[in-house]
């Protein structure tokens, strides 16, 4: 399961505005390593709501849409 997340951490920072600002001041106070355990963690979290919820994952973006995201949203993609 760490794996996955980890996996997964890569992806979230790098579509999500709001979650890499705060990987960043993380990481500047504490260490890379911590600040990914943080996300991770957060990440989890954020799962295990999608999942009792039944909820997408709702992001902050700076650019458009990545079509991964747009298709997992239910639109198609241009």
């Amino acid at each position: 399961m760490r794996y996955l997340l980890n996996q997964a951490v890569v992806s979230v920072l790098r579509f999500d505005a709001g979650m890499r600002r705060w990987f960043k001041q993380i990481k500047r106070r504490r260490g890379s390593k911590i600040a990914r355990v943080a996300v991770m963690r957060r990440l989890a979290t954020i799962f295990w709501h999608m999942l009792t919820k039944k909820q997408k994952y709702r992001y902050e973006s700076l650019v458009k849409k990545h079509k991964e995201f747009e298709v997992f949203e239910g639109t198609e993609a241009a």
